[in-house]
């Protein structure tokens, strides 16, 4: 082989491989998308041939609005008369969840929360290819019922890599919260209707990923930035 037929073929092959390394990216690009931060279901359709047939046609169910939603013994932040009421849908094993729980949340919490013009409620929505988000969420209603559900919530996201049944035991005998009560309460499931439930109504809202936070009759998706936040809220309260 001749020195121009190799510098032919090596120029082929890098042709070849850039080719698929484009494919691989735009690829990339119809998976996740160009948006702020928030965790869909997609991936797990994309893999089941089932879900890749197209949907009847059916007409759009109306978008609730706070006052739709059952807020009765859902743990929440701020004054009971706050003026705006907000209700995340979360996901304790969702990155972008905790990304708003280090990023937008302390700052909506400085500013409206602990001011007492809005209230913050924190409902369910657990992603069916995270495997320990639904348990996550029960041992957090657990917690909740000892009175330390934020303190359970806390936990949980600052140890979001570690989630597991035994963690979740661990940290709850951490937060000197009564074992017997609690592994009983966990054990059993208790809670897993109540979050089951939490779903289902937060797909009634719209919610079609993690977070989201209803604010009022605005839904606010993804892991945005406090002034994204911002905009919406101060809208909500002129």
């Amino acid at each position: 082989m001749t020195d121009g037929e190799i510098k032919i073929s090596k120029i082929t092959l890098w042709q070849g491989i850039s080719g698929i390394l484009f494919v691989l990216l735009l690829i990339s690009i119809f998976t996740h998308g160009f948006g702020f931060g928030v965790e869909t279901p997609t991936a797990a359709a994309a893999a089941d041939p089932e879900q890749k047939k197209p949907a009847e046609p059916k007409e759009p169910e109306p978008q609730l609005t706070v006052d739709d939603v059952d807020l009765e013994g859902v743990p929440f932040l701020g004054e009971e008369d706050a003026e705006i009421t907000m209700v995340i849908y979360d996901d304790f094993e969702c990155p972008f969840c905790s990304r708003f729980e280090t990023q937008a949340w302390p700052k909506i919490k400085e500013n409206y929360i602990d001011t007492g013009k809005a209230k913050f409620y924190y409902k369910h929505f657990p992603l069916g290819f995270h495997s320990h988000a639904q348990i996550a969420a029960e041992a957090s209603e657990c917690a909740h019922d000892q009175g330390k559900f934020w303190e359970m919530h806390g936990m949980i996201f600052e140890n979001q890599q570690d989630i597991s049944e035994e963690s979740l035991k661990e940290w709850a005998e951490e937060l000197e919260l009564g074992m017997d009560d609690f592994n009983e309460c966990l054990d059993t499931h208790k809670y897993a209707e109540k979050v089951k439930k939490s779903m289902a109504e937060g797909q009634q809202v719209g919610v079609k990923g993690t977070p989201s936070i209803l604010i009022e009759d605005e839904l606010v998706v993804g892991a945005r930035p406090f002034e994204d936040f911002e905009k919406v809220i101060e809208k909500k309260l002129e």
